[in-house]
């Protein structure tokens, strides 16, 4: 299993998520490189792929939630017991992400923003090596434009929310409170995150990651506050001006 710190659509919070190195469906970005302006905002398109066995599920139907139960616990190592609810969401990785530094938007050349293209699908039908392509996500320049060079983003995932049951392994102990092996037990789960793809798999190259080149001079652009000033200073002007001459 490879661990990775993600940011999640609707959380504040970046946390950690297991990723099976195995996963059948591959997600990609959908053009790769290019070149943008100081001041363009930098959309990023995701493919996500289905293997050869297709990728379908629906939380309407209980035969469809049962195949997919059986489909990730075989595919991904899972131990899911039951499924009573599934839909879809995105998250960013916060390391190797040079459009900011960190996983918040409080600094750095650009913000971000997720796009809510393909988050809460409670159903989706793949056939084998189909493709679906959705808008991720935004890098927004900074007022006044983003410095020139190179930026990179390497981590994206597609995951699933779950809800239903799972068997965990836990530690035994006799009447004395010694430990005696490891057994199985059910545990209720809502809510719980499993990964689906990722972009770039460990230890690949950067042949797997989001590159744009930054190039031409920044344009200054206003705070939003500043064309109020200017009103509010040109009507103060004509204010005074028209005081005087009705003073005359």
């Amino acid at each position: 299993m490879i661990r990775h710190t993600y940011r999640f659509l609707g959380l504040a919070l970046g946390v950690s998520l297991a990723f099976s190195a195995n996963a059948l469906p591959t997600l990609s970005f959908v053009e790769r490189t290019g070149v943008v302006g100081p001041n363009d905002v930098v959309d990023i398109r995701l493919r996500l792929t289905a293997d050869s066995g297709g990728l379908s599920f629906d939380s309407a139907s209980p035969v469809s939630l049962d195949s997919l139960r059986n489909w990730l616990n075989l595919n991904y190592g899972s131990h899911y017991t039951r499924l009573d609810n599934v839909y879809t969401t995105i998250a960013i990785g916060c390391a190797g992400d040079t459009f900011r530094p960190t996983c918040y938007n409080t600094d750095g050349p650009y913000s971000f923003g997720f796009s809510h293209d393909f988050y809460g699908r409670s159903s989706l039908s793949l056939a084998a090596g189909a493709a679906v392509d959705f808008l991720f996500g935004q890098y927004t320049p900074r007022w006044g434009g983003v410095p020139t060079g190179d930026y990179a983003l390497r981590d994206a995932a597609v995951l699933l929310v779950l809800s239903g049951a799972r068997q965990v392994e836990v530690e035994t102990y006799d009447e004395y409170g010694n430990p005696t092996g490891m057994s199985w037990k059910d545990e209720e789960i809502r809510g719980w995150y499993q990964g689906l793809a990722g972009t770039c798999p460990w230890g690949a190259g950067a042949d797997c990651q989001f590159e744009r080149t930054v190039r031409g001079s920044t344009s200054q652009v206003p705070e939003p506050a500043l064309p109020a000033l200017v009103l509010a200073g040109l009507f103060g002007l004509w204010a005074t001006r028209r005081n005087r001459a009705c003073g005359r």
